[in-house]
């Protein structure tokens, strides 16, 4: 399933999550503002920014927004729907595993599981390390993802729901040895149409997670289980961890 995620994300993805991920979105980038005491015309990197829906808001509050991704489908969605909301961003495609910019960022995000999709470890932890380089120092990263252990806790082997246009299906099976989560998703649509996609995820505890960020040079300020700001338990839907870069030495 080596690089299942670059036919991964397209319309029949915006199908499944797009209605749920934008109303999401607002309580979600409202509290990256708040939580990281973000002020108009700061810059912020959003990382793996997919179809833009936090970068678009976050820049809509006044701040100075960089989408990074590799999909150039969702960038462009993205461009449509900055445009229409009448604010403008840079959005830039690459490989996040060789993202590359100078340090000029107050803060970056990294939202909705963007991580896990790599094979290796060390490909995966490139997704914190590449961010981190782009802060400034004192610059602040916002990391959120499912929590592996909620996941182990309340396993599921298979799931359906309704999605625009039909119904999907998936089901699961782990490798919890190698913290990976295999999924095969079938999506029928009511015009009879078929989907099937196979996926696989490294997934992290929180322990994992703040070893990355302390790996990558950030001293971990807070940690959350939800966008409510409740504290992390091993049954929270997500990980959210926040870490600051070292300012420079005088």
């Amino acid at each position: 399933m080596a690089e299942w995620w670059k036919g991964f994300f397209d319309a029949d993805y915006l199908a499944d999550y797009n209605s749920s991920d934008m109303k999401a979105a607002p309580r979600e980038a409202s509290f990256v503002r708040k939580t990281l005491r973000l002020r108009r015309g700061q810059r912020v990197l959003d990382e793996c920014c997919g179809y833009g829906r936090h970068a678009i808001l976050l820049a809509q509050s006044g701040l100075v927004v960089t989408g990074f991704d590799r999909n150039r489908f969702f960038l462009n969605k993205a461009r449509r729907d900055a445009a229409k909301a009448g604010v403008k961003l840079t959005w830039v495609e690459g490989d996040v595993r060789a993202m590359s910019f100078e340090p000029v960022f107050d803060a970056a995000i990294n939202m909705f599981t963007a991580i896990g999709y790599f094979e290796s470890d060390e490909e995966n932890y490139q997704v914190v390390a590449r961010a981190v380089a782009a802060l400034k120092p004192g610059g602040q990263f916002f990391l959120d993802t499912i929590n592996r252990d909620m996941i182990v806790r309340n396993f599921e082997r298979t799931s359906w729901k309704e999605i625009a246009g039909g119904v999907s299906m998936e089901t699961r099976t782990a490798d919890w040895v190698h913290s990976r989560l295999n999924v095969k998703k079938t999506m029928i649509f009511s015009s009879g149409r078929r989907r099937r996609i196979a996926f696989s995820l490294r997934v992290y505890s929180i322990a994992e997670m703040i070893g990355m960020f302390e790996r990558a040079g950030l001293a971990v300020t807070h940690t959350f289980g939800n966008f409510n700001g409740k504290e992390f338990t091993l049954d929270s839907p997500r990980i959210i961890v926040v870490g600051r870069k070292a300012k420079k030495r005088r």
